[in-house]
């Protein structure tokens, strides 16, 4: 594969991620391809052609996380709208060993501001 194990399972994470923060758990809340690409870009993957691969992927073969997996379908304008659908063979809960289980990453805190510069007072010289 042209990326790493562990590049592609973010990807999948971030996939994930940005339709439950957008709540997309239905065809009338769906997101367009556009949004979820930008919503992966923001939680740090930059590689468009990684995030259009994991999103192919997991639209292709259904991969559940947190009890969900991912659907797609045209809209009337003929765009693709993502959103997340209950698995059809688990409840709310997905146990972690199950080999398609993915975890959900942990929230990364937001970077502490730096303290504003102390001004530093002027030198006073002594005339001779």
């Amino acid at each position: 594969s042209r990326w790493s194990q562990a590049r592609f399972e973010n990807g999948q994470r971030f996939l994930f991620q940005t339709l439950l923060n957008r709540q997309a758990f239905t065809q009338e809340t769906s997101i367009r391809r556009s949004i979820l690409r930008e919503g992966v870009r923001g939680m740090g993957i930059g590689d468009l052609g990684l995030i259009d691969h994991v999103i192919k992927h997991l639209t292709a073969e259904p991969v559940i996380f947190l009890g969900y997996c991912i659907k797609k379908q045209h809209n009337e304008q003929g765009v693709l709208n993502y959103w997340l659908e209950k698995a059809p063979h688990t409840g709310e809960y997905v146990a972690e060993d199950d080999e398609t289980y993915i975890p959900v990453p942990a929230p990364v805190p937001a970077p502490t501001p730096a303290p504003a510069p102390v001004p530093v007072p002027a030198v006073k010289r002594k005339s001779p």
